[in-house]
């Protein structure tokens, strides 16, 4: 890994590269909407569509592939803040992520409210206590970066093994969701989407690391954006005249608030202290949508804020891409962004909800069964909606809707062109690409780097480590697509546990090692332990079904209960063993500074000048 082979710039122009690759979209889909009109097959569109976006974000992968470790691992550190947060803001919501929000919101409202606040908090968490002193390091992965502070091998290898299971969670989660609105939508077999997705990953990973994900998940979250975003804003001119649908909901609210009392949802009383999460399957709507504390109350919000502000604010993802940023001021910068299209990401999936739910109330409840809509017959099909077809006329105690459907039952349900309804499938497969080949690369490095070779020297052996890194993407890309076929558990509940793992053993040790001197590395390896001993735990308790099921609320109550025990474990345990030595108190003296040189680099260039000098 020699830093003279650092190039230059990523890309001289990287607006142009968006610019482009947002331009041949929107040619694509304009095309698909000419062609709609003209009576072409809604298939021969959809997989126009779909092939368009897959051949834009393969091609991107292919020609930014690269052999060289540097590269290969850390993208030469040049990746630019703004550039790097379109495909981390993607990766870390994700395809589970965007579709269960926006379907959570239809279902319970603003009572889904605490999700998006706990991912908003986590963020700034991670820009304020963490990401900067992590990048001063220079440490390539999370659990580099704490064996580094530690100078501990042992405690890299456990937090290592943490963050690779909760990784394989988060990859199977999305690899599941996109497998299956793929499948359900295009009626064709599971398997040859996953096969679909193994050579997507392929091309956007293993060509080139963290070079190529770089610029794939660029392209890939463009389109995702851009797929979300725009059917959700023309069905906001279409209900409210004004094409801002963060923001324009509210012209809507009292004649939602009027449907809603007359087709009979009266305000609830919260019955259980731990949340509950509402399944995959089709959900009847139970609550108005402007009621907050129905389906849980005050605590469940708090444990689900805290849940997935913890997870959030740990993520090795960040850390990751952290890694490429040139300096700790491209990574502020990285993070501000990452906060500002999250926050607009998060103001689109209750617009999303609240105009699914007054489309559903006002034009489907009450129709005669024999004028159903063709498409609502197109979602009971797919396993993405159920009513009663024996009544006279549907009714709301009798409709029912999947969760992880709202997304691509708006456009459908709004009247649109079905080319709005295949956008946000896209939008999806394309948020589901770019979280996986992300979490694929961090998971490979972590296994690689932080399990594998965790005692091996960091100079050295750079072609064989590349070519060790590179295999692991491939197995793992293709261990993700075998799990999202053949494990049988909820997309969003596997989410919810990775976070919950990485939260309860990772974020107390990592803001401690930044704000906190006198922690050591027996504090921090009992927190790392005992915090993946409990959530990992717990997590097999209700995967299995014993505490009824994912949508229990173990996770929450669990991920709480960990995080507590271990930051009291770490501080308990930090202060009856020894102090640590002057050299580990001095380095995160260093790591507090902004400026200067990365640690890491700053050792590495030393140890190669030490080995060319004569002896």
């Amino acid at each position: 890994m020699a830093m003279s082979q650092i190039g230059p710039s990523l890309s001289p122009r990287l607006g142009s590269h968006l610019s482009i690759v947002t331009s041949l979209f929107a040619a694509i889909v304009f095309l698909v909407l000419i062609f709609e009109q003209l009576g072409t097959g809604g298939r021969i569109l959809q997989l126009a569509m779909i092939g368009g976006a897959a051949l834009t974000i393969g091609a991107t992968g292919l020609l930014t592939a690269s052999r060289r470790d540097w590269a290969f691992r850390v993208a030469d550190r040049r990746v630019p803040g703004a550039f790097a947060s379109i495909g981390l803001t993607i990766s870390l919501l994700g395809a589970t992520g965007i579709a269960s929000l926006s379907g959570l919101f239809f279902l319970e409202g603003f009572d889904a409210l605490p999700y998006a606040i706990g991912i908003i908090v986590g963020l700034l968490v991670s820009a304020v206590l963490v990401q900067p002193y992590v990048r001063k390091d220079g440490a390539p992965t999370l659990a580099g970066y704490i064996g580094r502070r530690f100078e501990s091998r042992l405690l890299r290898l456990l937090a290592g093994i943490a963050i690779s299971i909760a990784l394989l969670l988060i990859l199977a989660a999305e690899l599941k969701l996109g497998v299956a609105v793929a499948a359900r939508r295009l009626g064709t077999e599971p398997w040859a989407i996953a096969v679909a997705f193994f050579l997507m990953l392929a091309l956007s990973v293993a060509s080139g690391g963290a070079r190529s994900q770089a610029w794939t998940g660029a392209s890939g979250g463009m389109l995702s954006l851009i797929s979300i975003i725009v059917p959700v804003t023309l069905v906001s001119i279409l209900l409210t005249n004004l094409p801002v649908p963060q923001l324009s909901y509210g012209v809507i609210s009292d004649s939602l608030a009027g449907l809603e009392s007359r087709s009979g949802l009266a305000r609830q009383t919260a019955a259980a202290i731990l949340p509950a999460v509402p399944p995959s399957s089709p959900s009847l709507l139970t609550k108005p949508f402007f009621q907050p504390f129905a389906a849980y109350g005050t605590t469940g919000y708090l444990l689900i804020i805290v849940t997935i502000a913890a997870g959030v604010a740990a993520h090795p993802l960040i850390a990751q891409r952290s890694a490429t940023g040139s300096n700790v001021l491209a990574v502020r910068r990285m993070m501000a962004w990452t906060a500002f299209i999250a926050g607009l990401v998060l103001l689109t999936l209750p617009a999303i909800g609240i105009f699914a739910r007054y489309i559903v109330l006002s034009g489907l409840v009450g129709l005669p069964i024999d004028q159903v809509p063709s498409w609502l017959d197109g979602f009971v099909a797919a396993g993405w909606v159920s009513y009663d077809g024996q009544g006279p006329r549907l009714s709301l105690d009798s409709l029912a809707l999947a969760r992880d459907s709202v997304l691509l039952l708006l456009p459908a349900a709004s009247g649109l062109p079905a080319t709005f309804a295949d956008l946000a499938l896209v939008g999806l497969l394309a948020a589901a690409l770019t979280a996986a080949s992300a979490h694929v690369l961090a998971l490979a490095s972590t296994i690689g780097e932080d399990i594998l070779l965790t005692w091996r020297e960091e100079t050295g052996a750079e072609t064989a480590r590349t070519a060790l890194l590179r295999a692991l993407t491939v197995v793992l890309a293709g261990l993700g697509c075998w799990m999202a076929v053949s494990v049988r558990a909820d997309p969003f509940g596997l989410l919810l546990w990775g976070l919950a793992i990485i939260g309860a053993s990772i974020l107390a040790p990592v803001v401690m090692s930044v704000w906190w001197k006198r922690i050591n590395r027996w504090g921090a390896m009992l927190a790392v332990g005992a915090g993946f001993g409990i959530s990992g735990s717990m997590m097999l308790l209700d995967l299995s079904g014993a505490s009824g099921g994912a949508g229990s609320g173990l996770v929450f109550a669990a991920a709480v209960m960990a995080l507590a025990l271990t930051t009291a474990a770490a501080i308990v345990f930090s202060l009856l063993t020894p102090r640590p030595e002057k050299r580990i108190l001095d380095l995160v003296r260093d790591m507090r500074v902004p400026g200067g040189e990365t640690l890491l680099d700053r050792e590495l260039r030393l140890q190669r000048a030490s080995l060319r000098r004569p002896v």
